[in-house]
């Protein structure tokens, strides 16, 4: 059953960066349009997915367009967000949902990582939010009513990560620069935040973790569902938190409040 929280952000103008994609892309801007929002661009490569996931949401009341962009070059980076800002007359809310590491690159131990696998892997994983952040800023500061981000990270952030060193770092600058955003802008009315995913059913995540993942170690026993982000993510984005920013919210079923060892008469999801 799919849960709305309804007119959360009626009045609002959101870019999302990713929000063509399938599983929380797709459900990110699915959930901002029942959520009332004004103006919704979806930005990605694919020109088909964005335009459809745009046609999705439109509504007399909702202004959706799609908008093509690489998230590796600063030069669409720009272009997307003066665009994004001149079609919707306004910029109120960042969502950046692009992340990933088996899909970009393999996973090895540190001292077999490269520094092309490296650099891509930062890439898209925090180097675009980066660009996108320091862009709608300069809108928000512009326009003079706050706004919002929110960033969709990953446990990886929080935790070691054997075989995939780069995305961890990657996701823990993520939030490292979540919260320097709230120190800087705060008093200018600007939020951003990260929720951290631990494994959420979707297309993506299946393909890049080929084999899959244990759910028994998870203590709610499932992998997460797209829309339990993409709820979070409206929820973060509106003014039911505005009093909240710079946080690195844990949204794995419980996977990081497992103890570091197992106990006597404990199960395999109570310990790390």
């Amino acid at each position: 059953m799919t849960m709305a929280l309804a007119d959360a952000l009626v009045g609002k103008r959101v870019v999302i960066v990713g929000g063509g994609g399938t599983g929380i892309g797709r459900a990110t801007t699915e959930a901002v349009g029942r959520a009332g929002a004004a103006g919704v661009v979806i930005v990605g490569r694919d020109r088909q997915r964005t335009d459809g996931a745009a046609a999705a949401i439109a509504s007399e009341s909702c202004r959706a367009i799609g908008i093509t962009g690489d998230v590796q070059s600063s030069a669409d980076t720009e272009r997307v967000v003066a665009q994004a800002r001149t079609a919707l007359g306004g910029i109120d809310v960042l969502m950046t949902v692009v992340g990933g590491m088996g899909m970009y690159a393999p996973w090895t131990p540190l001292d077999e990582t490269t520094e092309d696998n490296w650099d891509l892997v930062f890439d898209v994983n925090v180097n675009y939010v980066f660009r996108y952040v320091r862009g709608c800023i300069k809108v928000f500061l512009e326009q003079g009513e706050g706004g919002a981000i929110v960033s969709v990270g990953a446990i990886a952030g929080f935790t070691a990560t054997p075989m995939a060193v780069a995305y961890g770092a990657a996701k823990a600058g993520l939030i490292s620069l979540a919260k320097s955003v709230t120190a800087e802008y705060g008093r200018r009315g600007i939020r951003m935040n990260v929720l951290n995913c631990g494994h959420i059913a979707n297309e993506a995540g299946h393909k890049a973790l080929g084999q899959g993942v244990d759910v028994s170690v998870v203590p709610m026993g499932r992998s997460g569902r797209p829309e339990e982000v993409a709820n979070l993510a409206v929820f973060f984005a509106s003014p039911l938190a505005s009093y909240v920013s710079g946080q690195a919210i844990a949204i794995d079923g419980g996977v990081t409040c497992r103890a570091p060892l197992r106990m006597p008469n404990s199960d395999s999801s109570m310990a790390g």
